[in-house]
């Protein structure tokens, strides 16, 4: 060929193809790979304090009042962080039915007027409702972006036979 060029080896490929491993299932994997540095990512952030974007949490009370680490009195919450991969996305989120509530915050009422909440110093109060903050755990960092950039340039230079 005339002018400038250059080859690629396709060995790496052909490869993958000899041993049965499709695109699709490539594709799944780097999912996979995503999907875990997410789910730690977002564990992180229980231990940061932060959302997503940066921003720090608003204290809980308990956290306040006897010290401690907000969402994390028991880390349910954040050991129920899981994601689901395929090749054509992945989902990362909780199973837990009050994830909801601490990541987009808002109000709750009782079913039959007042609720009783136990207060950190192991008093009772009855109230209306009450307001939540967002304390958004789940969402895309720009790290996170880094991290899956980095993580599919690796893939990709794999497939081209440019791994380390």
């Amino acid at each position: 060929m005339a002018g400038a060029s250059f080859k690629m080896d396709m060995g790496k490929v052909l490869d993958w193809a000899d041993r049965g491993i499709t695109g699709e299932q490539q594709q799944r994997q780097l999912a996979m790979d995503i999907g875990e540095m997410l789910v730690s990512n977002t564990q992180q952030r229980f231990e940061d304090q932060q959302a997503p974007d940066g921003s720090s949490w608003e204290p809980s009370m308990r956290a306040k009042e006897m010290g401690g680490v907000t969402l994390t009195k028991t880390s349910e919450l954040k050991n129920s962080i899981g994601y689901v991969a395929s090749s054509k996305g992945i989902s990362v989120g909780s199973n837990k039915v009050y994830a909801a509530i601490h990541q987009l915050g808002g109000e709750i009422k009782g079913k039959k007027g007042k609720l009783k909440l136990k207060l950190p110093n192991g008093q009772f109060v009855q109230v209306d409702k009450v307001t939540m903050p967002k304390r958004e755990f789940l969402g895309i960092s720009d790290e996170d972006k880094e991290e899956a950039a980095h993580l599919i340039k690796e893939y990709m230079l794999t497939a081209v036979g440019q791994s380390k």
